[in-house]
């Protein structure tokens, strides 16, 4: 599974490469305001008119964001938003959601934010500040620590980096790590001699 993320361009990230990287995910996290959503919509879909994104998970309701996701069901008509608003939502007033085969089920994480997990993953939103702070509450937090430790946990940053993966260890904490970095790293390596 691969996840869609947009952000501000003015925290540093390249709007359009990010979505070129990911053309063909499945799910998108909606985050930004209107007129990016829209300006790097236009141009993927102009280099991708076979896109067809599945689900757009709005990871903390504002007004942007509703604009941003209404921007989004025009682009992309058969696409579904998962927007629960700000403190009033039933997951269980939802249409099942699927990727990758497998059930995701929705839980709120607090203060606004939720997450959507499913067998292996949970994918978060901002619920950690630039400095790595939880935004969240008591109990969402909780949740997390009680998955897996083998559950990819994927959060947005708000400090330019992007998506973040961050998989829980139950004895050492918590464990980041830039994909972004990852791939500059694999494709920089050097190849080793026969």
């Amino acid at each position: 599974m691969q996840i869609l993320s947009w952000h501000d361009p003015a925290s540093g990230t390249d709007v359009y490469r990010v979505l070129w990287d990911a053309s063909r995910c499945e799910a998108a996290f909606v985050d930004i305001p209107e007129s990016a959503v829209e300006e790097a919509l236009e141009r993927l879909l102009g280099a991708e008119p076979k896109l067809r994104l599945r689900y757009a998970i709005t990871t903390h309701w504002r007004a942007d964001t509703e604009a941003a996701a209404e921007r989004l069901s025009v682009l992309c008509p058969a696409l579904q938003i998962v927007a629960p608003h700000w403190g009033d939502w039933d997951a269980s007033a939802l249409a099942p959601l699927r990727l990758g085969g497998h059930s995701l089920q929705l839980t709120a994480l607090g203060n606004g934010y939720f997450g959507v997990y499913g067998p292996t993953y949970c994918l978060c939103g901002e619920v950690w500040d630039g400095r790595g702070r939880w935004r969240g509450d008591a109990l969402g937090q909780r949740f997390l620590r009680r998955l897996s430790p083998h559950t990819r946990l994927f959060a947005l940053d708000s400090t330019s980096q992007g998506i973040l993966w961050r998989e829980w260890q139950s004895l050492h904490g918590q464990q980041v790590v830039n994909l972004a970095a990852i791939r500059s790293l694999r494709h920089t390596r050097k190849k080793r001699p026969a």
